[in-house]
């Protein structure tokens, strides 16, 4: 995973990841690439992407960050993609 800008240009998902040490990836489909991709502006730090993008955040199992709602979680006949993961969250 890269990060554009850098550490002294870090956004929020930066930042946040080195102070908790988490983060949730998401896989979207083709149907939320836009709004997927309304995360990349330069919003100051403390304001939300979630609110410009119309995406849901939703609560993840054992991390802290939140997870895009609208993600599927699941795939039919596909298994989670770690032994110990359960499905629900990414």
């Amino acid at each position: 995973m890269g990060y554009a800008g850098g550490f002294e240009h870090a956004k929020d998902s930066l930042k946040n990841l080195m102070e908790s040490g988490e983060c949730v990836i998401n896989i979207v489909s083709e149907n939320y690439i836009e709004a997927a991709n309304a995360t990349s502006v330069n919003a100051p730090y403390g304001v939300s992407e979630w609110a410009l993008t119309g995406l849901t955040p939703a609560p993840c199992k054992d991390v802290k960050a939140s997870r895009v709602k609208e993600v599927r979680t699941e795939a039919s006949n596909a298994s989670p993609p770690c032994a110990n993961e359960s499905p629900g969250y990414l």
